[in-house]
């Protein structure tokens, strides 16, 4: 009888970093219901905010307090983007509303919903090296929109 034996030696394994994304559980609908679309012109003002933010470098007013590594981004901002530099939106893609709630607020009853959106932007700056720098880019953003609730009839 032989008996054979083999050794395998790895040298490397590289490591691999995830894409990170939302918890799950943060943009399911849990209430069985079948949610009510968010109107898509509401969704492109909250679009309007979040590109204007990024503009006036006040991103850090718009981000939610659980968005990944937001101190991170708010110091790049600061620091590697060009100061010339100016996102506009080219195109609002597909709205997927993800989750909505009704919640009680100091200024009555709001729906509180989580969108999933598609937007098509455009980056412009002047590089000292290259000159005028155009680039496009598509983006899905997360973002919550809050509105005053519409009465129900519950039976």
């Amino acid at each position: 009888m032989v008996c054979s034996i083999s050794v395998v030696k790895a040298g490397e394994f590289r490591s691999i970093l995830p894409i990170l994304k939302p918890y799950a559980s943060a943009i399911t609908n849990t209430s069985g219901k079948a949610l009510k679309p968010v109107a898509r012109k509401k969704v492109a003002n909250a679009v309007k905010q979040v590109i204007d933010a990024w503009n006036q470098n006040q991103l850090d007013d718009v981000l939610d307090d659980s968005f990944y590594d937001r101190s991170r981004l708010v110091d790049a901002m600061a620091t590697d983007v060009p100061r010339d530099a100016r996102l506009e939106t080219l195109s609002i893609g597909d709205v997927q509303t993800l989750n909505s709630e009704v919640v009680d607020t100091p200024e009555g009853r709001m729906s509180r919903s989580t969108v999933m959106v598609s937007v098509k932007t455009q980056l412009t700056f002047n590089d000292s090296s290259k000159g005028y720098q155009r680039r496009e880019g598509t983006n899905t953003y997360i973002l919550t929109i809050t509105e005053p609730a519409e009465d129900e009839d519950e039976h």
